[in-house]
């Protein structure tokens, strides 16, 4: 088992940086695939399918990725980090992520 598969497995949640480089990267484009496999496996058991949390660096998320599951990773909340190099927004955008990553 490859340690990508290993980490889904694992950890019940998993934070993909999104970027015109990172989604053209087989590694990425394999951890996103395991985390909608988990996903879809948990809604069918009925539960919470929160496992995949993307934050983007850019807009190539939507406006140049092209994947099967685009359209199931676009219509989750897509964390902003564009302006990372920016503290505040950085401090901003980190601040959702961590609210989005706490359990309800």
């Amino acid at each position: 088992m490859s340690s990508i598969d290993e980490a889904v497995r694992i950890y019940d949640k998993l934070i993909v940086i999104c970027s015109r480089q990172s989604l053209n990267s087989p590694a990425v484009i394999r951890e996103i695939e395991r985390a909608l496999q988990k996903e879809d496996e948990l809604a069918r058991q009925g539960k919470e399918p929160e496992v995949l949390f993307p934050i983007r660096l850019d807009d190539y998320i939507f406006t140049g990725w092209n994947h099967h599951r685009k359209a199931d990773v676009i219509a989750m909340n897509v964390e902003d980090f564009r302006n990372w190099h920016e503290p505040g927004q950085y401090k901003k955008a980190f601040e959702r992520l961590l609210r989005d990553l706490k359990p309800e």
